[in-house]
């Protein structure tokens, strides 16, 4: 991102803000519309299970009708008042039964049961014995009779002494439906009508929709035995454990059965209680709530395209300003001060483009009149130069005294010349700029104070402490000295004691600490502005040569490296002087 430009920036990060919105709101909507969708198919599954019920119970209900259609016929109403008409050595038997058959088959004419296949055939029983049969599809007459037997049999364990219907059982591939008729409790006599219902008919209720869900239906009665089921492991036995378990809890929901996990719905048939079981595998009941998801992840990348291109565009007008502000700033720092900012469509950034341009012609005035104020200051330098001696010709004047000093033998004179010769070379011919080591910048301050223990002898003491490992900073030249001599001026002023001056290099770490401390007079540091912008008339020497210090260490090191000044009136003054260690150029405020 180093070398990338602020319009790429732009784009880059609204694609990225986009593409985070869209895929957080993409996975809001997906889990929404998941729950949704996975919701909703649930109710469907139930609606379903509800509805099958209801066919179940109406095609029962059919085969309920026809055998009670049947049961008041009336042949067997003349039953009811004579039990000896059936039996086979009375006259008129034969007729009895095709009077019988007719009436059967008159119902079955009416008979949405027999219309709909419900009916495999149809038998009547009387006192256990088969006195007609009537089939809707060809079947073969031993197979009737052998079926219906067995499952004569099965009605003659659950019957009692009365008239009463048998809830339908299953009995090989046929489910039944019984209605057993007694002329009163003590008789022994009985006509059972009994109508067979093929399973796989009644399976045609429930199978239909089952092939691309692998839903399993069972229909199971309260026993758990299996009256039909899409499930061809169980043929004619007894649900499983877990299939028990669901009629028993019937608030379950989920069921593992090989290794499959299932969604149960279930619903009771209240007519002769049967209980419906669906098993609906959750992954389909998954896939029909996600099937819809690749519809809206198109519309969605769709979207996000469109969305990316209106971004990318609006990111493009919008940093247009930027760009040429980039430019044009880039020109400015070329020294191209004719640079202009164009006009745009926008309030607010012609007003910036506005102000740069305002900006650089204000610049480009104040560099003219820069210039030439420099071009003044440079011949009236020069004019002043002219007029002075020449700095050589003091050096040497001071070089010849020096050596005749030495030829006098006056060490004293000698020594004197040297300081002073040291300390014209500081401050005339350097510039104050330079950086020197605190081991150079103390011959300087030496220098002075050699030349004042001269002047003032024995008031004057002075001491230097120092560190070889510290002599090698640098710092700014005539940094110290300045503030020396302030000390010994305000010393001498007014005060009859002997002046004492202490210097100390202190370790900082990173910093170092010149301290300069004297037993003067001292001063109220709150007289003292030293953060003064301009330096007027009215500020005497010693004050312009503190805010000089103290603006130079600004400059160099930064606002932190300012003097630090304590004064107390009549005890003396401390300033300390903090630097870096190490540095190579200055600081740019």
């Amino acid at each position: 991102m180093k070398h990338v430009s602020l319009r790429q920036r732009g784009v880059i990060l609204c694609v990225c803000f986009m593409f985070a919105s869209m895929l957080t709101i993409g996975c809001y909507l997906t889990a929404v519309i998941y729950s949704k969708a996975y919701e909703s198919t649930y109710k469907e599954m139930q609606i379903y299970t509800e509805k099958t019920v209801e066919n179940i119970e109406q095609s029962f209900s059919f085969v309920e009708n026809t055998a009670l259609a049947i049961s008041t016929g009336g042949t067997i109403s003349s039953w009811i008042d004579n039990v000896s008409i059936f039996d086979k050595d009375k006259e008129g038997y034969y007729s009895r039964v095709n009077k019988l058959k007719s009436e059967v088959k008159y119902v079955l004419a009416y008979s949405n049961a027999w219309k709909s296949d419900y009916v495999s055939y149809i038998c009547i029983f009387v006192n256990g014995n088969i006195i007609l049969s009537s089939y809707a599809k060809p079947i073969s007459e031993s197979l009737i009779l052998s079926s219906a037997n067995r499952a004569y049999n099965e009605i003659s364990k659950k019957q009692d002494k009365f008239i009463q219907n048998i809830p339908p059982f299953v009995n090989g591939n046929n489910i039944y439906y019984t209605i057993t008729l007694k002329r009163d409790f003590k008789s022994d006599n009985s006509l059972c009508i009994m109508i067979a219902t093929n399973k796989d008919i009644l399976k045609r209720q429930y199978a239909s929709d089952m092939q691309g869900n692998e839903m399993k239906s069972y229909l199971i009665n309260e026993d758990g035995i299996v009256f039909s089921s899409s499930d061809t492991v169980i043929v004619d036995g007894k649900a499983d454990y877990d299939l028990i378990d669901i009629l028993k809890y019937p608030n379950r929901q989920t069921m593992i059965k090989n290794g499959e996990t299932y969604i149960t719905f279930q619903k009771k048939i209240l007519s002769n209680g049967l209980t419906l079981v669906n098993l609906v595998p959750r992954r389909y009941i998954v896939n029909q709530a996600l099937k819809e998801l690749p519809v809206f992840i198109l519309i969605s990348i769709s979207l996000c395209a469109i969305l990316l291109f209106l971004g990318f565009f609006g990111s493009y007008k919008s940093t247009t300003f930027i760009k040429d502000l980039t430019n044009s700033m880039n020109r400015l720092k070329g020294k191209d001060y004719d640079v202009r900012m164009p006009h745009y469509q926008s309030y607010s950034a012609d007003i910036l483009s506005d102000s740069f341009n305002g900006m650089i012609q204000s610049m480009k005035t104040l560099i003219n009149d820069t210039y030439k104020s420099k071009i003044l200051l440079q011949e009236m330098e020069l004019e002043f130069i002219q007029q002075q001696i020449n700095p050589h010709f003091l050096f040497n004047v001071l070089a010849t005294i020096q050596i005749k000093a030495k030829m006098c033998s006056d060490e004293t004179v000698y020594e004197m010349l040297t300081s002073l010769s040291g300390l014209l070379r500081a401050s005339i011919c350097s510039d104050k700029n330079v950086m020197v080591t605190l081991e150079q910048e103390f011959k300087y301050v030496q220098y002075y104070l050699y030349i004042q223990k001269q002047r003032y002898t024995d008031k004057l003491d002075y001491s230097i402490k120092i560190d070889d490992s510290l002599k090698q900073i640098r710092l700014p030249r005539l940094t110290i000295e300045p503030i020396v001599e302030n000390c010994v001026i305000h010393g001498y002023d007014n005060l009859q004691n002997n002046v004492k001056i202490s210097i100390e290099v202190l370790d900082g770490g990173d910093d170092a600490y010149i301290v300069i401390s004297d037993n003067g007079k001292g001063f109220d540091v709150r007289e003292l502005d030293l953060d003064g912008e301009e330096i007027t008339n009215e500020d005497s020497h010693e004050k312009i040569g503190l805010k000089n210090t103290n603006n130079r260490l600004k400059i160099r090191y930064g606002n932190d490296y300012a003097l630090k000044i304590s004064s107390k009136i009549g005890k003396g003054t401390e300033v300390v002087i903090r630097i870096r260690k190490n540095i190579d150029k200055p600081i740019l405020l």
